[in-house]
């Protein structure tokens, strides 16, 4: 749980409804200026039809010998990543 105390006004129960159910409100405290948020402009370009239909040709016709041909776990996950991270960079 995390107390938001801070950031709400008190507690206030809405008129009942259905005789005996009641229902909490609780709105948040309206700040005028807020100096620990700071807005933050991000651009996704997403992957076109073409780039995702090569990626998904090369994880089906890639051998991965080095994964497969490996019993550990952790070498296996690793020569997975370093693998698919290559085919990303290329």
């Amino acid at each position: 749980m995390t107390n938001v105390s801070q950031h709400n006004s008190p507690m206030q129960s809405l008129h009942p409804w259905a005789a005996t159910h009641t229902s909490p409100s609780c709105r948040p405290r309206h700040l005028t200026s807020s100096p620990h948020h700071r807005r933050l402009t991000k651009t996704h370009r997403p992957m076109p039809n073409s780039a995702l239909r090569e990626s998904g040709q090369w994880v089906t016709h890639h051998p991965w010998a080095e994964v497969l041909g490996v019993e550990d776990v952790y070498t296996k996950w690793h020569n997975f990543v370093a693998t698919r991270m290559e085919a990303f960079n290329r």
